[in-house]
């Protein structure tokens, strides 16, 4: 859905969960057995047959409304917003996280060659003189 610009409603009250899970751990964790699929409506029945016995869910859509919609356990909606602007969050925040990132290896870089300079000029104190002259 985010791809293609579309949107989703996502329902977390068919959620299957062994225990009351706020809807931020529902919606956020990184649970190894929970995972989402999206799967086209003509392909639905052959999908959740592959599903048998699990615990499974039909807990969204997507629709062409390019807004991303979800409704908590208590049928309260926790989020309304616009694929766009969701977008243009992810590549801001996409954006901060290699500046951070690129500033943290400079850094780093920086202060183990300064370490390595200091290291060299306890070391050996005539290394400054010529790196200076």
């Amino acid at each position: 859905a985010f791809a293609g610009d579309l949107g989703m409603e996502i329902d977390l009250r068919v959620v299957p969960r062994m225990d009351d899970l706020r809807d931020d751990i529902l919606l956020f964790s990184e649970s190894q057995s929970r995972f989402v699929a999206t799967v086209r409506p003509e392909n639905a029945s052959a999908f959740e047959g592959t599903l048998q016995g699990l615990p499974y869910a039909r807990a969204g859509v997507v629709t062409d409304t390019g807004v991303l919609r979800v409704e908590g356990r208590s049928g309260t909606v926790l989020i309304e917003a616009d694929i766009e602007r969701l977008k243009a969050v992810k590549e801001t925040i996409s954006a901060y996280g290699a500046a951070r990132h690129a500033k943290r290896f400079i850094s780093n870089k920086l202060t183990l060659r300064l370490n390595s300079l200091a290291k060299r000029a306890i070391l050996q104190p005539e290394y400054l003189d010529n790196l200076w002259g």
